[in-house]
């Protein structure tokens, strides 16, 4: 009997443990610089951009230059979104963010001869990394420049992101339920075979 209530108990233990999903959420930030092509409402990616600072998990990406494929091609007002906006590759590792809508495009028109036009574009998404579960992030983009049809078009930005997820240990509640539940059973089982010795005058 004893080992019989020890098997159930691993058993409702390990089925318990089971359960509880630890999430390696991704912790840190990096930004990606690049030449692009914007006016005041759209930002076009002609080439491959570069990663500049890493922090966190995303040091396992070391700077490097042309490593980053922009997919999103154009990203404008009326991108559909969710849109993969990068593929950054560094070795065997990768990372890439899809962006959420709705997305926020501000342009702030220079003064010639003083200050360069400037488009910044900020938003929500998700981002993933190479041995780490997807993480929620914000981000913004920043381009500066001489916007189309003010007599140029081409500008360098700065893609930043910081993560807004930190790890935790997420208990499925199922399996609670299926823990609980087999505890409670082993406590009857054991009421009724105590109450049927009693009964029976066995010790």
């Amino acid at each position: 009997m004893k080992k019989n209530l020890l098997v159930a108990v691993a058993t409702a233990i390990s089925l318990s443990l089971c359960g509880v999903a630890s999430a390696a959420t991704i912790t840190g930030n990096f930004s990606l610089t690049g030449t692009d092509w914007f006016t005041s409402t759209s930002v076009t990616f002609p080439g491959a951009a570069n990663i500049g600072g890493d922090f966190g998990d995303f040091t396992i990406l070391a700077p490097c230059t042309g490593c980053v494929t922009m997919n999103v091609g154009t990203l404008s007002t009326s991108t559909a979104l969710p849109a993969l906006i990068y593929t950054a590759t560094e070795g065997a590792i990768s990372s890439t963010f899809t962006l959420n809508p709705p997305s926020s495009f501000v342009f702030t028109p220079g003064t010639p001869g003083v200050s360069l036009d400037q488009l910044v574009i900020s938003g929500s998404g998700l981002v993933t990394l190479s041995g780490f579960e997807a993480t929620a992030a914000i981000w913004s983009l920043t381009t500066q420049g001489v916007a189309a049809g003010l007599g140029g078009g081409t500008g360098t930005f700065t893609f930043s992101a910081t993560l807004i997820a930190t790890p935790t240990a997420v208990p499925l509640p199922g399996a609670l339920s299926l823990f609980a539940t087999g505890i409670a059973g082993l406590m009857a089982l054991g009421r009724r075979r105590k109450r049927s010795r009693l009964e029976s005058g066995v010790a």
